[in-house]
């Protein structure tokens, strides 16, 4: 046996010689160049997976598009601005708007209640991922329960006739987890929250994403006390050829202990909801079928009613070339205290012709008695200096109001405006160098502000000027000046007068290239403004102006950011027993940390 272990070694030692001896192929072999080969193929293949390259699994957004697009009018937060924003709620973001009057409580002076053009001027619209939000148990829209951590764009669009708002859902950007966790506190008045986000895909065709948010503060003399918890949980399902599924249900628990002497009741209730909808997308024209439902339990100090609501939608867009098309309809019943509309209906149609375009829409809601209409035309000029021209009006019946707190008030009122701008710069290509704009518009208003139905400026006339400078520096830097001043001039024929003056002044130095890390500077200034104290109208208690300075610093996984805030507060001197506070601080320090597979 031994001979053949020695061969079998003999073989092996010859074998590399036999190999040499072979004839070479004709084809000549050409090494991989250095430059072409990974330095470290591990840290390539965890710098980028292969399927976060891919979209998330997540139906399209759907969204309304704006008559025109100026910049004037028209305010939109990013994820970036939300995130270094101290909003926690839609009121905040609104009350920021020139022209809203808001009712702020809570140590950080957190808005509550919003009232657009001061308590009357036009209808307060909402709409999340372009389907237009409609209270179920309750008779309106409450911007205060709108909570901003699992959005991703909020826009605000001001008219005449209208205060418009599109909300864009959080949405992955690719199939790579996502989570981000905010820390904040109140320096002055023990203010403190927590908001945190987590998101990631679950399989090839789906995606999961949460919130959970909790803000608590003292207050003023402990007196208007604010304590909010939100939870929101969403899971989207591609089916197909255009078919997308998605549930989502939420989950608020609110505490407002308002000073009495404001006139505005305690929110102290609970509100759950979930939603199932399913979508088609076909490229010209999109549907939609949804089912609801909402319990609101309202605790024992909360003069609102609670109740149960369930409602049922479909609703149908259409698009060609200029041209667009949108119907909607849905069925409520609801058991309980709350009184709601058993059904409603709406229709809106927009077309765009050059420099042209024209928008109306028709809605109509039985049980509550509300129809209204509304159109707009709007014009604009060319070259470095342009004209823009929007006409806007409008029409609301009342015929019967029901639910909450509201109380019966006029039988139709019309809602009509105008306005006139100027915008001009100079350009190269598509870049801004330099840009002005100034508007001047004025409304006849009337509308419905939270729970309550208050005509207080019924018939008078409030008349804005805007203006926006924007200019382009060296290395990528842009400075950007904004001002607005809103006056209500006219009286209406009867009753008390009413007066509202605001202005907000903003400026802010941004940096528009790619160089990280980020820095921003703002600069705010919020003139007085005053409303008369009409039955259920709320003041507005403090204008706030301050210095913001944010320092986001961007690594390729963890990313740091800082938010400070330095706040003037006067009260209204017509609120004598509430404490001043002329100096107040806030802070916000955040870490978000994205972790892959």
């Amino acid at each position: 046996m031994a001979w053949r272990w020695r061969a079998g070694l003999l073989g092996l030692a010859a074998l590399p010689a036999w190999a040499a001896a072979q004839q070479r192929p004709d084809t000549v072999r050409v090494p991989v160049p250095p430059a072409a080969r990974a330095p470290d193929t591990v840290r390539a293949a965890r710098a980028a997976p292969a399927d976060s390259l891919l979209p998330a699994p997540l139906p399209p957004p759907w969204r309304t598009p704006p008559v025109s697009a100026p910049a004037l009018g028209r305010w939109v937060l990013d994820r970036d601005s939300l995130r270094l924003h101290a909003a926690e709620s839609l009121a905040e973001v609104l009350a920021e708007v020139p022209g809203v009057v808001a009712l702020r409580g809570g140590g950080w002076g957190h808005a509550v209640a919003v009232g657009p053009w001061g308590l009357g001027g036009g209808r307060l619209v909402v709409e999340q991922d372009g389907w237009v939000l409609d209270p179920l148990v309750r008779p309106a829209v409450d911007p205060f329960l709108v909570p901003l951590l699992d959005l991703e764009r909020v826009e605000v669009e001001r008219t005449p006739t209208l205060l418009r708002l599109r909300l864009d859902p959080f949405r992955l950007a690719s199939r790579e987890p996502f989570s981000r966790l905010d820390g904040l506190t109140e320096s002055v008045q023990d203010g403190r929250g927590l908001r945190g986000l987590f998101a990631r895909p679950v399989g090839p065709r789906a995606a999961f994403w949460g919130t959970y948010a909790i803000t608590n503060s003292r207050g003023a003399a402990r007196r208007d006390e604010l304590a909010a918890t939100a939870a929101t949980a969403h899971l989207g399902l591609l089916l197909g050829r255009g078919w997308a599924l998605q549930l989502e249900t939420r989950a608020l628990g609110v505490d407002r202990r308002v000073p009495p002497e404001l006139g505005w009741p305690r929110d102290h209730a609970d509100v759950t909801g979930t939603a199932l909808r399913l979508r088609r997308d076909a490229g010209a024209w999109r549907a939609e079928l949804g089912v609801a439902g909402e319990r609101v339990r309202a605790r024992a100090d909360d003069p609102r009613p609670s109740g149960r609501a369930r409602q049922l939608w479909a609703r149908l867009r259409a698009e060609q070339g200029g041209l667009w098309v949108e119907g909607a309809g849905w069925w409520r019943a609801l058991s309980g205290e709350a009184r709601a509309p058993t059904a409603a209906a709406e229709a809106r149609a927009g077309a765009r012709a050059g420099r042209l375009a024209a928008w109306a829409e028709g809605r109509w809601a039985s049980g509550l008695g509300v129809a209204a209409t509304a159109w707009r035309l709007a014009a604009r000029g060319g070259g470095r200096w342009a004209v823009t021209a929007d006409l806007e009006g409008g029409r609301t019946w009342l015929l019967r109001a029901g639910g909450g707190v509201a109380p019966p008030i006029v039988r139709a009122v019309p809602s009509v405006g105008w306005r006139v701008g100027l915008e001009g710069g100079a350009r190269r290509g598509d870049v801004a160098l330099a840009w002005v704009q100034a508007r001047v518009d004025s409304v006849v208003p009337f509308g419905l502000v939270g729970d309550t139905a208050a005509p207080a400026l019924r018939g008078a006339t409030v008349r804005t000027v805007e203006a926006l400078g924007h200019l382009r520096l060296r290395g990528g830097f842009a400075l950007e000046a904004r001002g607005t001043a809103a006056l209500g001039v006219a009286p209406p024929p009867a009753g008390p007068r009413a007066e509202m003056r605001g202005a907000l002044v903003y400026h802010r130095l941004h940096y528009t290239g790619n160089l990280e890390p980020r820095l921003w500077a703002e600069v705010r200034w919020r003139g007085p403004g005053r409303v008369p104290a009409v039955p259920a109208a709320p003041r507005w208690v403090d204008q706030p102006g301050y210095v913001a300075v944010a320092v986001g610093g961007v690594v390729r996984i963890i990313d740091v950011h800082v938010h400070a805030e330095l706040e003037n507060i006067r009260n209204d001197p017509a609120v004598a027993d509430l404490p001043q506070r002329p100096l107040g601080a806030r802070a916000i320090v955040g870490v978000r940390w994205v972790f892959r597979n």
